[in-house]
Parts: C-alpha cells; sequence; structure tokens
C-alpha cells in the first residue's frame, strides 16, 4: 500500500490497491475513491484520504488496517453497509494489524477500543 502525509487529513492513497474480504454485499458499494464487488473484493482508489488510527499511533503495521477500516466506516455512516458487516470491518482490521505484525497486547488493546466506539458511536 502506498501512501502520502497530508495536513488535514493525515495520509492520501497514492496508488490503488486491493484486498480479498468476507464482507460480501448483496450489490456492489462504489464511491469516488473505494469499490466493495459481492465477492468480497475491496478497492481503495489513488486519492482515498483517512486519519490513521484513531486513539492510537500511527506505526507502519496498523496504517493498512485502519485504512481498510475507515473505508468501512465511510459506508457505514452513509448507509452503504450493515450492522453485520461493520462488525466484519473491525474483524478484518484485527486479522490485518496482527498480520501486519502487530503484538498480541497492542492489537488486543486496539481492538478492544475499536469495539467500544463501535457501541458508544452506533449502538452495535
Amino acid at each position: 500500500m502506498e501512501y502520502e502525509s497530508l495536513k488535514g487529513w493525515k495520509y492520501r492513497i497514492t496508488k490503488k490497491f486491493s484486498l480479498r474480504t468476507n464482507v460480501k454485499p448483496a450489490k456492489a458499494i462504489r464511491t469516488n475513491f473505494s469499490t466493495l464487488n459481492t465477492a468480497g473484493r475491496l478497492y481503495i482508489h489513488k486519492g482515498f484520504c483517512w486519519d490513521g488510527a484513531s486513539g492510537a499511533r500511527d506505526t507502519k503495521n496498523i496504517m493498512r488496517g485502519s485504512c481498510i477500516h475507515d473505508c468501512f466506516c465511510n459506508w457505514y455512516s452513509k448507509g452503504l453497509i450493515t450492522d453485520e458487516m461493520r462488525g466484519q470491518a473491525d474483524d478484518l482490521f484485527y486479522k490485518l494489524i496482527k498480520k501486519d505484525g502487530m503484538s498480541d497486547l497492542r492489537a488486543g488493546y486496539i481492538i478492544k477500543a475499536v469495539k467500544a466506539n463501535t457501541k458508544i458511536r452506533y449502538g452495535i
């Protein structure tokens, strides 16, 4: 994943990338900077901006997960994905930060904070 630092938004994708997910909408989701097809393939397009890891330090092993998670959160806030898909996005975030080398202790702390924030913000 290639990105650059910004003012305002912290980061912007500089090269499109994709990832296979378990989140499979009945109808493809397409926005200006992201796409999720019905097979679960996620595309983050050049120009997508996000603010990094909310409440955690932006380290290399959290960047991909935070980018993808923010994409799903944006869709959720616009009513484009269901509560169940929002929960799947939290699980995907955890899997990605672990795959990218985060320790069990830090990843556990971060996913608990993410899930608590989901309950507070969205009641799910």
